[in-house]
C-alpha cells in the first residue's frame, strides 16, 4: 500500500451515489404554482332543541371559527335546550296535576266520604242515617215500600209491564242526563267563543281607547268589559236576543253618547290640519302649460284607427 498514493486509494473505495434533484425554493421563478384548496367556511348559527328552531347567543358566535367548533356548540346547545323543554313540560304537567288534585279534593272526596258513611249506616241497619246521607226523602222510601208490596202481589203479565215501564223511565232519565251534559259542554264552547270574539273587538284601537278611559274613571281594570257583558245579558233576558260582542260594545257606546264611527273619527282628527285637508279624488297629473294655460301641452292620445293614420301622416 506504500507504493500507492493516497489519491489512488480514495478512488478505489469511492462509491458512486445517484444524482438527487434539489427542488427549487418556493417563490423562485422555477417553482411550480400550487393552488391551495381551501374550502370556504360559512357559519350557521341555528340549532334545534326540543323540536324548536333557535339561534346561538351572541357571545358564542365569535368562538365558532370552523365547522367542528360549530357542530360541538350545536350539540351542546341542543342538549341544554332539550332540558329546558323538558322542564317547561314538567312544570305544565305539575300545574295540570295540581288543578286535577284540587278538583278531586273539592268534588270527589266529599262523595267518597258520603259513600263511606252510607256503607257504615247500612252495616248497622241505621237506614234513617243511610237515607239522610243519600239525600232521600223518607216519604219516598215509604212510597217505594208500598209499591214493592203491590209488585209482589201482581200477576206475571202485570210485573212484566211494570218492569218495562221502569226500564223505559231509567233510559229516559239517562238520556236526559246525557243531553244536559252535551248542552253544558256546548254552552261552555259558546262562552269560550264569545270570550275570544269580545277580546278581538276590545283590541280594536278605537274601542280600546274608550275602554281605558272608562276603566280609569271607574278605578278598576275590566269595568268596561263587565259593562259590555252585562248589556248583552240584559238584552238576552229582556228581549231573548243573543247579540254579538260588537253589537254589545256598540250598545254600551250608545249609552255613553258615543259610537264606534265617532270614536274612529276622533282618533283620526289629530292627523288632519283643517277641513281643507280632506283628500280630493285622485286625478292624473297634468304638465303645466308654459304659456300660462291650464291644459297639458301633450296631445290627446289617438282613440281610433283614423286618428292613428292621421298621426302617422303628420310625422
Amino acid at each position: 500500500m506504500s507504493d500507492q498514493t493516497q489519491e489512488e486509494v480514495v478512488e478505489e473505495v469511492a462509491i458512486e451515489l445517484p444524482e438527487v434533484e434539489v427542488a427549487p425554493e418556493v417563490g423562485s421563478e422555477d417553482a411550480p404554482e400550487v393552488e391551495a384548496a381551501v374550502e370556504e367556511y360559512t357559519p350557521n348559527y341555528s340549532y334545534k332543541a326540543y323540536g324548536e328552531e333557535k339561534s346561538f347567543p351572541k357571545w358564542v358566535t365569535p368562538l365558532i371559527i370552523n365547522k367542528d367548533a360549530e357542530e360541538e356548540f350545536r350539540t351542546l346547545f341542543a342538549k341544554s335546550g332539550g332540558f329546558d323543554g323538558l322542564k317547561s313540560k314538567h312544570d305544565k304537567m305539575n300545574e295540570e296535576f295540581s288543578s286535577y288534585q284540587s278538583n278531586v279534593e273539592k268534588d270527589i272526596v266529599p262523595i267518597m266520604q258520603s259513600l263511606q258513611e252510607m256503607k257504615r249506616s247500612a252495616d248497622i241497619n241505621d237506614f234513617e242515617s243511610f237515607f239522610k246521607s243519600a239525600g232521600v226523602n223518607p216519604t219516598k222510601v215509604f212510597q217505594w215500600a208500598v209499591e214493592k208490596a203491590r209488585y209482589q202481589e201482581m200477576a206475571p203479565e202485570e210485573r212484566q209491564a211494570h218492569d218495562s215501564r221502569m226500564q223505559m223511565a231509567r233510559e229516559n232519565s239517562q238520556l236526559k242526563y246525557q243531553n244536559q251534559d252535551i248542552s253544558s259542554r256546548y254552552e261552555d264552547t259558546l262562552v269560550e267563543q264569545r270570550e275570544r270574539e269580545l277580546n278581538l273587538v276590545l283590541e280594536d284601537p278605537t274601542i280600546n281607547t274608550v275602554m281605558q278611559e272608562f276603566d280609569s274613571r271607574k278605578g278598576k281594570v275590566g269595568s268596561f268589559r263587565e259593562e259590555v257583558i252585562s248589556y248583552a245579558r240584559g238584552k238576552y233576558l229582556t228581549a231573548s236576543t243573543d247579540i254579538s260582542s260588537r253589537e254589545a260594545v256598540e250598545g254600551v257606546l250608545s249609552l255613553m253618547g258615543r259610537s264606534a264611527s265617532q270614536q274612529a273619527g276622533h282618533m283620526n282628527a289629530p292627523q288632519q290640519n283643517s277641513a281643507s285637508s280632506v283628500v280630493a279624488p285622485r286625478q292624473h297629473p297634468v304638465i303645466p302649460n308654459l304659456r300660462g294655460g291650464h291644459t297639458s301641452p301633450i296631445k290627446k292620445a289617438p282613440q281610433s284607427i283614423e286618428e292613428l293614420r292621421k298621426l302617422a301622416e303628420d310625422f
